[in-house]
């Protein structure tokens, strides 16, 4: 009976092992079900094509795919939309080139009741791909909805506007002559009749100033007002866990972590000093970076826990900690440091609800400056602090340069909301003030109509050696990922990828914004973009005034489409003067180092590349030799 006993309790774990797998594989199979071959669940878009399958407006095509991204022509889209309002379609010859096919009958009751029109010729063009403008006629007109009675410039505005108004309009268009694609067409028409929450949706006003963007090659453009940029910002913030939409700030900042940097020697007393010690490296000469360890002629100053020690080190037989830096709030976590001299620079961050009495609920960087002549008796200066979450730093001179940033809304704007509870807000302690201030104002708010972001990105200048001296800032809706500075200039990259609507032209980018460095004022000096991602702060580099960068287009398990590395480089206004495109197939960047004329570049998958690049010639830069 035992070895029976025992067999069946196998077959028993067996069964239910199997039961379990069965179920897990079932439970993945539901969270990856696909409605079409190339639709499936989480997948953008999802939502829409779904409900259009569901009511029996769309079938896809024969291959079992729904092609999302394809363009559509008049005929599809006039016969899909009718198919959506329940008209009946019959009718065939109303046009010269509508005579008998599959959908004359949608054309010719749609032109019968008044929906469409063909052209002066006589006709139709069913085959032509059909524009934005054009779509959204014949979905108001189709889809019986009410236009309003308001003056319009275009012939066209009315319709757009309508459709602004039931919050059918897909972020992804950029123009009114934009070609619709299928996923936008899903979108539309299931945002009217299935009436969805938490979409986002843009208006009329912005694919107008998308495409004054497009037209200037990208350049930044000003809010005209307040509520220009609350309406920007209703139109673009996340919804959040619990379905709120509108207002609300999201931890979506990307944060990046210091790189070791040198602390600045340093004469600050009449006791013997070491003649030699050791630096954390830094990118450029003269441009200080933060770390978490700094060393002069004496002292090693170190950020422990919740606190930054100092100890005298030299000589190191007298070796003893003097003095543990103390900071004003409880809740502050120092993460980077500075040394210059007679100053300390901490920066780190702390709880919002502490800081400001604001509904934000992120994380706030916090920046203090001490005086440490007297290394026994540490004494603050300065304490400033930012909402947002701390990117990175540079210092050059006297100067500290911090990039901040703030996350998405996360809380509803109360009816009468003002001006303060739109903007990014910082405390300084040498205003003498207890109480928040805006960092700028609206109308100073930079931002690209094209890349619909609701981050706001920082760059703040703080002098350290005088506690009374204006801080310089300069703000810009975008994210923060590395950063890289020269003593003039200082270039943030912002990782953008494509949209689920996309062309064979969309791919990943890498945004630049550069920024002027200066002691009276921070400058926004443009931004411009490249395909690809980056590695890190040391792929980007300033060399004779000009910008370089090396990145990775693809991923390197992609078989269909292998990753390829790049180099470009950009003159002083970031206009692209010379690139080299489709370095090491299939294999992507491990390490990057430019100097001077010359760009060196690890690339791997299977075996270590090593590349040797001329870049002396900016518009011509060409690969000298690569050892495996």
């Amino acid at each position: 009976m035992k070895p029976r006993k025992f067999i069946s309790g196998l077959l028993f774990c067996a069964l239910v092992f199997s039961m379990a797998m069965s179920s897990s594989v079932s439970a993945k199979l539901m969270y990856n079900a696909a409605i079409f071959g190339d639709v499936s669940t989480g997948d953008k878009g999802y939502k829409a094509i779904q409900y259009l399958k569901d009511e029996g407006i769309v079938q896809g095509y024969s291959d079992g795919n729904f092609k999302p991204a394809n363009s559509i022509n008049r005929a599809e889209f006039l016969k899909i939309v009718m198919e959506a309002s329940g008209k009946e379609a019959k009718g065939k010859d109303c046009y010269k080139d509508v005579k008998d096919a599959w959908y004359s009958g949608y054309v010719c009751a749609a032109t019968k009741l008044g929906l469409v029109n063909g052209y002066k010729d006589g006709f139709f063009r069913p085959e032509q791909t059909i524009n934005f403008a054009e779509a959204a006629k014949i979905i108001v007109n189709t889809l019986d909805l009410m236009v309003p009675a308001t003056v319009s410039e275009n012939w066209y505005q009315q319709y757009v506007e309508t459709l602004e108004g039931e919050k059918a309009i897909p972020s992804s268009i950029a123009s009114f002559d934009q070609n619709v694609v299928r996923g936008e067409m899903a979108e539309m028409i299931w945002r009217i009749k299935a009436d969805p929450e938490n979409v986002k949706s843009i208006s009329y006003k912005t694919i107008e100033k998308k495409m004054v963007a497009a037209e200037t090659g990208g350049a930044l453009q000003h809010f005209d007002s307040c509520a220009d940029l609350k309406g920007y910002i209703d139109e673009n913030s996340q919804p959040n866990y619990y379905g709120v939409e509108k207002m609300m700030f999201m931890d979506s900042a990307v944060e990046t972590g210091a790189v070791p940097a040198t602390a600045a020697p340093t004469s600050g007393d009449s006791e013997s000093s070491a003649h030699e010690y050791s630096t954390t490296n830094v990118q450029v000469v003269g441009v200080d970076e933060a770390d978490i360890v700094k060393n002069d002629d004496k002292y090693i100053y170190i950020v422990k826990g919740n606190s930054v020690r100092i100890v005298k080190a030299y000589p190191p037989d007298a070796m003893t900690e003097l003095d543990k830096v103390k900071f004003d709030d409880t809740t502050f976590y120092p993460r980077d440091m500075y040394v210059d001299g007679e100053r300390l620079v901490v920066i780190g961050y702390t709880s919002g609800s502490s800081t400001f009495m604001v509904p934000y609920y992120g994380s706030v960087t916090k920046v203090y400056v001490f005086d440490i002549k007297d290394r026994t008796s540490i004494k603050q200066l300065r304490a400033l602090s930012y909402e947002g979450n701390y990117s990175s730093s540079r210092k050059v001179g006297a100067m500290v340069y911090v990039v901040v940033n703030k996350p998405e809304f996360s809380h509803v704007l109360d009816k009468n909301w003002e001006e303060r509870d739109l903007l990014p807000l910082y405390l300084d302690s040498s205003s003498g003030s207890k109480e928040a201030d805006k960092v700028t104002g609206c109308t100073n708010v930079l931002y690209s109509p094209i890349y619909e972001s609701t981050n706001y990105l920082i760059v703040a200048g703080i002098p350290t050696d005088d506690p009374q001296a204006p801080v310089v800032d300069e703000v810009v809706l975008g994210s923060s990922g590395d950063i890289y500075a020269s003593k003039e200039n200082l270039y943030v990259a912002e990782q953008k990828y494509p949209s689920f609507y996309m062309d064979s032209s969309d791919q990943e980018q890498t945004v630049i914004h550069k920024f002027t460095l200066a002691r009276a004022d921070i400058g926004y000096a443009g931004k411009s973009d490249v395909p690809g991602h980056i590695l890190n702060q040391f792929s980007m580099d300033e060399y004779n005034g000009n910008f370089r960068i090396a990145t990775t287009l693809g991923e390197v398990w992609n078989s269909e489409k292998p990753s390829i590395n790049n180099v470009y480089i950009l003159d002083s206004n970031l206009k692209r003067v010379g690139n080299i495109e489709g370095i090491a197939p299939g294999e992507k960047i491990y390490s990057v180092r430019f100097a001077g004329d010359r760009l060196y570049m690890v690339t791997f998958k299977k075996v270590d590349p090593f590349f040797v690049i001329d870049v002396g010639d900016p518009a011509n830069p060409k690969i000298l030799g690569k050892l495996k």
